[in-house]
């Protein structure tokens, strides 16, 4: 249980299969409602106690996981687990079952107007972080040649300590919605 928040926290998929009661067992002792505990860490529950529907019942925990980005506990009961597998065609996996989807193309009126920009232009270089970080006493500095990089590099390997590069992206890399959030200063 100690180990559900921070898959939830860290938002890993993952099926648990837990053990719950024989079905129609009274006598069963251990007999606990599962459920409240594995909801109040944030990850998903799901009891499968119909033998017919177990591999879909599977299956469909591997969907949830994988579509929410949280573990899914899934509670079988021991006499169930007993039981041979149906002899019949499993189900397509949840792989299968996942939307493919592709990236959102720009709008062609983004495309116009970002052709029209100059490079001098940078989305994120509008603020000067390394001055920022310069007043708080860590090492700052604006970057505008690539090529004095691996310098930096090798220096703040030498010096240590923290630092902070602004490096200016243009406009013409940013993306159109970066473009529309940041518009570009005239």
């Amino acid at each position: 249980m100690t180990a559900l928040p921070a898959a939830v926290r860290a938002r890993i998929p993952r099926v648990v299969i837990a053990g719950e009661a024989p079905l129609k067992s009274g006598w069963y002792n251990q007999d606990i409602d599962q459920a409240p505990f594995v909801t109040a860490t944030g990850a998903a529950y799901v009891p499968l106690h119909w033998s017919a529907r177990m591999a879909e019942g599977l299956r469909d925990a591997f969907l949830q996981a994988r579509m929410e980005r949280r573990p899914v506990v899934v509670g079988i009961p021991f006499d169930l687990q007993s039981l041979a597998a149906p002899s019949s065609a499993l189900p397509p996996p949840s792989r299968d079952l996942v939307p493919q989807t592709s990236p959102m193309p720009p709008h062609p009126d983004d495309l116009a107007r970002a052709e029209g920009l100059s490079d001098a232009g940078a989305v994120f270089g509008r603020t000067d972080l390394a001055a920022l970080a310069r007043g708080f006493g860590i090492g700052g500095q604006t970057v505008t040649d690539l090529a004095a990089l691996p310098d930096l590099i090798a220096a703040f390997g030498r010096d240590g300590g923290a630092a902070l590069w602004n490096i200016p992206i243009s406009d013409r890399v940013a993306s159109p919605v970066m473009r529309r959030a940041h518009p570009p200063s005239h």
